[in-house]
């Protein structure tokens, strides 16, 4: 049986750090909120680009000796690159601690054997030991010729630009010297008596970033003329309106660290049915940051920082202050009404996550960051579940209220250090659990003890939660214990809006009598609540429609794809079944407010999925509510798989990764060549119109490959991707270093803004306009400034910790 818990306003924020800009949330009950008119980038210039050198000496170097081909050279003082005899020497270098984009990379070696004409540089796979190099087993050579040089004389330097092939700063380079000459040349080594060891000299420049701090008021109230003598510093909600005549003021102390500020944003959360002229932002000129009253309040600059027009209640609203801000000092506003529509907003006396805020925003300089605003994706808020179990995020998704709700994993550490996820202990020594997010706390929680594997999660328009995933034995979800098995069994389960288990259903798949393979690589929902889930399987299973096989696939292992529909009530509704292109084939599978759904994924050519092309081909299709395909997009001559589909506005957005070459709106797409061993795929975002016709398209790619992994979009409209790069690479507004890559972009394919972030986790919309990503925390990581470290037994073994990231959009 499951265990549940209930937290009511709790703040769990165990970090909490600025919030940007947010629009007004759509209305939840209305149709697809349409597209907004595009508008342009946020004013702020981007940050001056700054740049330095620095010199890496070699980490490794030896030599090989065609005459003496199982011989190593480890301790040579002297290397030789010679066509007679036959000698090579190699060098390696190290570049994981370099910060910054390399835009210039020179090999320079020291000339103790000057020749008539010089050897000539090329890469090689620096996966090798100076202990174990040997002519007979040297590493491969990947590049062409790098650079060469003609006569070099001894006392001298020579120096070869392999700009060309160092580019990324993320692992090792190696290099050979090769001569085509009997007058070789002698450079010197690690291990010689003198300081002239081979190096590379680096020009490196650093990329603007974003660097935020948020604080909270040190003093916050508001008073009006109708009661001139009353003071309000405990209130919950401060107003200020015309009719009766009220103002707020709030207090901010400000102490900049020696940082240069370049912007200063007013934070206040709207409550009520908002406003059509929220109040103006003023400075104050004569205030302590003390309590007062109506006939105390302190004066202001007549002329507003910053205005707003009309707002609407239950969002964030912004002002531009930095105007007021100079450096270190204590700073006060005042908010001014303009119209007897006034307007309430939260004081530092309510609900944590809707305090009032100042965000300020100072130069700093990082090759994680590239946007004009330097707001955009940067962390708004974190909840960090530090607890001694082992509590693993799995998906999360939105509630209409602006919570959400996280599928997680969990794992108990004993008696004294239970799983947790906020909401209390949970039960078992293993199992799931299902936890809802809402005003900064836990408003319940509910764990499943037993063998589960929680695949994943989607939240209805109706407020009921649905889960897939697979299990084993025969635990007890809430409706009595499932039916046992020793294989694993994909289950799907809805629960009410409390987290109530209404009802849960099993299937399995067999294969000559015996299990076969059946699991879940997406889930979402209909309007009415209920389940479409996509999968993978192997042999036959029934759904209660009767039996699909998948003895027709193309795939390797045999495998198909299915797509399931059960109703609300948990019956069968429909099933089909598709061709699987490979044995890492899924399906993914989003739903519309109209309950049309739209699949991506990979599928071979000349089959349902990708009528067109060869190979496990890219596509994106449109079906009706019962299942029934509308059209289909697949992108013939390229290999790989669309990874997400978002409809939105009416249009459809999907991400994706490939090889080879493809055409969308009339331009040819083609995979960047790479200098390395193997095909590293490249990256595609694009936007396809209601009736599947082409909308527009971007395409990230580099030498060393890019693939997509999820892909959102707000109700504001910034259409977020999440991808991860293996070298440096620009998503629209400059070279990005290597790793998990999070990229925002307006509806018409407009950078937004894009970043680095050391952390994962698919993104999911909220309702309040703002990005979250739901992650495990395994390792002490750093986010914006922000140390995030995870439980540790005895202060040293690590635990996996549920975190949760609110990023700006």
């Amino acid at each position: 049986m499951g265990t549940r818990r209930r937290w009511l306003g709790a703040a769990v924020a165990l970090g909490v750090v600025g919030c940007g800009p947010m629009e007004p949330a759509e209305l939840e009950d209305g149709p697809e909120p349409a597209a907004p008119a595009e508008a342009s980038e946020p004013g702020h210039a981007e940050l001056a680009a700054t740049t330095t050198t620095r010199t890496i000496t070699a980490y490794a170097d030896t030599m090989a000796d065609a005459t003496q081909p199982d011989k190593g050279f480890a301790s040579a003082q002297t290397l030789y690159a010679d066509a007679s005899p036959q000698r090579q020497p190699y060098l390696r270098f190290n570049l994981s601690s370099v910060e910054g984009v390399i835009t210039s990379a020179k090999l320079r070696v020291y000339v103790v054997d000057g020749s008539k004409d010089g050897p000539a540089v090329y890469g090689v796979n620096p996966n090798w030991g100076v202990s174990t190099l040997t002519w007979n087993k040297a590493p491969a050579v990947l590049t062409q010729k790098l650079a060469d040089v003609g006569a070099v004389s001894a006392g001298t330097w020579v120096e070869y630009d392999v700009s060309s092939w160092v580019k990324a700063n993320h692992s090792s380079y190696a290099f050979t010297l090769v001569s085509t000459t009997s007058d070789g040349t002698g450079i010197e080594a690690n291990d010689a008596p003198g300081s002239n060891n081979p190096r590379l000299v680096l020009t490196l420049q650093d990329c603007p970033g974003p660097e935020t701090d948020v604080i909270y008021p040190g003093f916050d109230t508001w008073v009006s003329q109708a009661e001139p003598t009353r003071r309000n510093p405990g209130s919950k909600a401060l107003t200020a309106d015309s009719d009766p005549e009220s103002e707020a003021y709030l207090s901010f102390d400000v102490a900049t660290g020696g940082r240069t500020l370049t912007g200063a944003r007013l934070r206040v959360f709207a409550t009520g049915g908002g406003t059509a002229n929220a109040p103006a932002v003023h400075a104050t000129t004569n205030w302590s940051g003390e309590d007062f009253d109506w006939t105390g309040r302190p004066a202001v600059a007549p002329t507003p920082l910053a205005d707003k027009g009309s707002v609407s209640g239950g969002t964030w609203v912004e002002y531009d202050v930095g105007a007021a801000l100079s450096g270190d000092g204590r700073y006060g506003f005042g908010l001014l009404p303009q119209s007897t529509d006034g307007m309430t907003f939260t004081s530092m006396e309510g609900p944590i996550l809707q305090w009032p805020q100042l965000v300020l925003s100072y130069t700093a300089s990082t090759c994680a960051y590239r946007g004009l605003s330097r707001v955009g994706g940067t962390l708004g808020a974190s909840w960090h579940m530090f607890h001694g179990g082992e509590e693993r995020v799995v998906s999360t998704a939105a509630t209409s209220d602006g919570g959400w709700v996280a599928l997680g994993s969990y794992v108990s550490n004993g008696s004294a250090n239970p799983p947790n996820f906020g909401g209390g202990p949970l039960p078992g020594i293993q199992g799931f659990a299902v936890t809802r997010y809402l005003d900064g706390g836990v408003d319940w929680s509910v764990g499943h003890a037993g063998q589960m594997l929680p695949a994943g999660l989607a939240v209805a328009p109706t407020g009921h939660i649905l889960v897939v995933g697979r299990y084993y034995g025969a635990p007890d979800l809430g409706t009595g214990p499932l039916p046992q098995t020793t294989a694993a069994r994909l289950f799907v389960a809805r629960l009410t809006p409390d987290g109530v288990t209404e009802w849960v259903r099993t299937f399995a798949s067999t294969y000559s009598g015996q299990s076969g393979l059946l699991e879940s690589t997406s889930l979402t929902t209909d309007p009415d609540g209920a389940p479409i889930i996509a999968g993978r399987f192997f042999g036959e299973v029934d759904f209660g429609g009767g039996p699909l096989r998948s003895d027709g696939s193309q795939a390797q292992d045999g495998s198909a794809l299915y797509l399931l529909k059960l109703a609300a009530d948990g019956s069968h509704a429909w099933s089909r079944s598709f061709a699987a292109a490979d044995v890492a084939s899924q399906l993914e599978v989003a739903a519309d407010s109209a309950g049309n759904l739209y699949l991506s994924g990979s599928a071979p050519g000349g089959t349902e999925l990708a009528p067109s092309g060869s190979g496990p081909t890219p596509f994106v299709a449109r079906l009706t509510a019962a299942g029934e395909r509308v059209w289909t997009r697949a992108w013939t001559g390229a290999n790989g798989a669309t990874v997400a589909v978002v409809p939105y506005g009416g249009d459809v957005y999907f991400s994706g990764t490939f090889t080879g070459t493809f055409t969308f709106a009339g331009t040819t797409y083609t995979q960047v060549p790479t200098d390395y061993s193997g095909t590293p795929d490249d990256l595609f975002l694009g936007r396809l119109k209601a009736d599947g016709t082409d909308g527009w398209l971007k395409h990230v790619g580099s030498p060393y490959g890019e693939s997509a992994r999820g892909l959102t979009v707000t109700r504001s409209g910034t259409v977020v991707l999440w991808a991860q790069s293996s070298g440096p690479v620009s998503f629209g507004g400059g070279t990005l270093r290597a790793g998990p890559i999070y990229a925002g972009y307006s509806t018409a394919g407009t950078h937004r803004w894009s970043r680095y972030l050391p952390l994962t986790g698919q993104p999911t919309a909220l309702t309040t306009g703002e990005v979250l990503l739901g992650t495990t925390l395994s390792a002490t990581t750093q986010v914006d400034g922000l140390l995030f470290e995870p439980f540790s037994w005895h202060g040293t073994i690590p635990t996996d910790d549920a975190l949760f990231l609110r990023l700006r959009p």
